[in-house]
C-alpha cells in the first residue's frame, strides 16, 4: 500500500510524494500533480501484484562491475572458461 504526502514547498507550490515498499525498501517520489502520483501508484500496486516490481535502485551497477564480480565469484571456473567468459562479456 502507498503512502501519499501532501506538502508545500519553499514557493509554495503543492507537491505530493508517494511512499511505498519494493522488496522491503522505502521508494519516495515526487510529483506536480496529485493525478500523476495516484496513477504512479496504482503501476506499483498492478506491478507488485503480479509479481514485476523492480527496485530501481537495483541497476545502479554497470554491467562491468556485474560481469567482474560474477566471475570472481566462481573459483571452480576453468582458466580457458573464464577467458572466454570474459571475451563474451567484452563483446556484450
Amino acid at each position: 500500500m502507498a503512502q501519499f504526502v501532501r506538502r508545500k514547498t519553499l514557493n509554495g507550490e503543492i507537491r505530493y510524494d508517494v511512499r511505498t515498499r519494493i522488496k522491503g525498501r522505502v521508494l519516495t517520489r515526487k510529483f506536480a500533480r496529485k493525478h500523476d502520483a495516484e496513477a504512479w501508484a496504482s503501476r506499483v500496486r498492478a506491478d507488485r501484484s503480479h509479481g514485476l516490481t523492480i527496485d530501481p535502485r537495483a541497476g545502479k551497477i554497470n554491467f562491468k562491475e556485474f560481469a567482474e564480480g560474477w566471475i570472481s565469484r566462481r573459483p571452480e571456473l576453468a582458466a580457458q572458461t573464464r577467458e572466454d567468459y570474459r571475451r563474451l562479456f567484452d563483446v556484450h
